[in-house]
């Protein structure tokens, strides 16, 4: 029994080689799951566990296990949280960025300039390769006074 986690998604439970989507809390601790592909179906198939043990299983499955679709969620979760780190998006760095240039009441009040500066750390995710392109082309939509930012984040 293993547990993963995609930021969009509930929690899931993987198995014997079936994915189980997290319905609710129950008392003592017990959380329900629901079969993820009889999800829509009218035949329920539940586990509930507690802690790191599945508690009860009601129904049988009607499907065959999927073995390689809990192996593509670890692998998801694990880009997710490699990507998502502060570092990587500089988070930390570029509110103290737009103050150190006096730009935060700008921020603050112009939703169109805030928008643009949060374009900022989306580049983490452009291809190595096309990195010099992308910040080229936002420091073209962006006003003048972002340049110091955004030549921040491009030698960082």
């Amino acid at each position: 029994m293993e547990f993963v986690q995609i930021e969009w998604c509930k929690r899931k439970l993987i198995y014997v080689g079936y994915i189980y989507v997290k319905q609710k809390e129950l008392a003592n601790s017990v959380i329900s799951y629901e079969c993820e592909k009889c999800w829509y179906s009218s035949f329920k198939v539940k586990v509930k566990a507690g802690g790191n043990e599945v508690v009860s299983h009601e129904n049988n499955l009607t499907h065959a296990a999927d073995i390689l679709h809990p192996e593509v969620l670890f692998v998801q979760q694990e880009i997710r949280r490699k990507l998502l780190t502060p570092k990587r998006l500089h988070s930390k760095s570029l509110p103290k960025q737009v103050q150190s240039e006096g730009l935060q009441g700008k921020y603050q009040n112009d939703a169109n300039f805030t928008q643009q500066i949060c374009m900022i750390p989306a580049l983490a995710f452009i291809p190595p390769d096309k990195e010099i392109d992308a910040y080229e082309t936002l420091q073209e939509t962006m006003p003048p006074e972002a340049d110091p930012i955004i030549d921040y984040f491009k030698d960082t």
